[in-house]
Parts: structure tokens; C-alpha cells; sequence
């Protein structure tokens, strides 16, 4: 009976362990993501600036 009952203690120490390590990579996807988001905004912006100044470039070659 003892024995069962440390088996089965010692499947539920491994389950929560496999918990725990399941949703720390969870949270390290997640932060992942958020960072990818933020770098893809970033890029997004300093796309639109570098149009801008593109635009802005060839107006003042014009008036050359």
C-alpha cells in the first residue's frame, strides 16, 4: 500500500513539474511574441520614415 502511494506521489511530483516547465515556456513564447510585435512596429515606423525622406529626396532633386 505504501508503495502504491509513492508511485503515485512520485507521478504527480513529475506531472507538476512538466506543468511548471509546460507554462514557463509559455511565458517565454509570450515575451517572445510581444517583443517580435514590438520590433515589427518598429520596423513598420522606420519603414514609413525612410518612404518620407524618399519622397522628400526627390522634391529637393527637382528644384536642383
Amino acid at each position: 500500500m505504501k508503495a502504491n502511494e509513492n508511485k503515485l506521489k512520485s507521478k504527480n511530483v513529475v506531472r507538476i513539474s512538466f506543468a511548471e516547465q509546460s507554462a514557463a515556456g509559455i511565458e517565454q513564447t509570450s515575451a517572445a511574441s510581444e517583443q517580435t510585435n514590438s520590433s515589427m512596429e518598429d520596423i513598420s515606423a522606420n519603414s514609413m520614415k525612410l518612404a518620407n525622406l524618399s519622397e522628400e529626396l526627390k522634391r529637393v532633386r527637382s528644384t536642383i
